[in-house]
């Protein structure tokens, strides 16, 4: 049953650690966006989404070989972890 617990939490810790850099790009371009428009008085819901898109789209791809180390690490030691149960 700890075992169940400790590879959840740690599943858990390992999807926020992969989501919170994608999180704060989209954070900062929104906020970007919002003074740019606010500047403007250009208030179009398309020049939010596409800006997003495109800083999140960027920073997942340059993020990619990151992720991909962390989510296989973490797979690595479960596998392990539940493979000794078995």
């Amino acid at each position: 049953m700890d075992i169940a617990l400790d590879l959840t939490r740690e599943a858990l810790l390992v999807a926020a650690k992969v989501a919170l850099p994608l999180l704060a790009v989209a954070l900062l371009a929104g906020l970007l966006v919002s003074m740019l428009q606010s500047a403007t008085q250009v208030h179009e819901p398309v020049l939010t989404l596409v800006p997003k898109l495109a800083a999140v789209g960027l920073a997942a791809l340059l993020l990619l070989p990151w992720i991909v180390s962390v989510v296989a690490d973490f797979a690595t030691r479960a596998v392990g972890v539940l493979g000794g149960r078995l």
